[in-house]
């Protein structure tokens, strides 16, 4: 069983399957952000988890950009929502990508150390 240890799934219920992204508020206004990314290659299944410490009023973060393209948020939780889909794991996490597995447990062991740890 998934340790979620306050994050809250803002993705798809089975985020194995589809994908998903968990947020939890880590203090004032930073997040911590998890993603979950199938990849579908066509042969055997993989997972990519990604994480990072986001401050949403980090300078860099084009507030209009992203609020033009996935509409103004409700939450700041939303908007760290979008945040991930305005710029990506990627550019969020500071340029590190994210861990690679084969195994479904192995990656639910994965995202249950992150999110116990944060």
């Amino acid at each position: 069983m998934l340790n979620m240890n306050g994050f809250m799934n803002y993705g798809d219920v089975s985020f194995m399957e589809h994908g998903g992204t968990f947020i939890k508020n880590e203090s004032g206004r930073e997040y911590w952000v998890v993603t979950v990314d199938p990849i579908e290659d066509g042969e055997s299944p993989a997972w990519e988890i990604n994480y990072a410490l986001v401050d949403i009023d980090d300078d860099w973060i084009d507030k209009d950009a992203v609020e033009s393209c996935c509409d103004k948020s409700d939450t700041d939780e939303l908007f760290v929502s979008d945040l991930v889909s305005y710029y990506g794991m990627y550019e969020l996490s500071g340029g590190s990508m994210g861990e690679v597995f084969t195994s479904e447990s192995d990656a639910i062991n994965y995202l249950d150390e992150i999110m116990s740890h944060r």
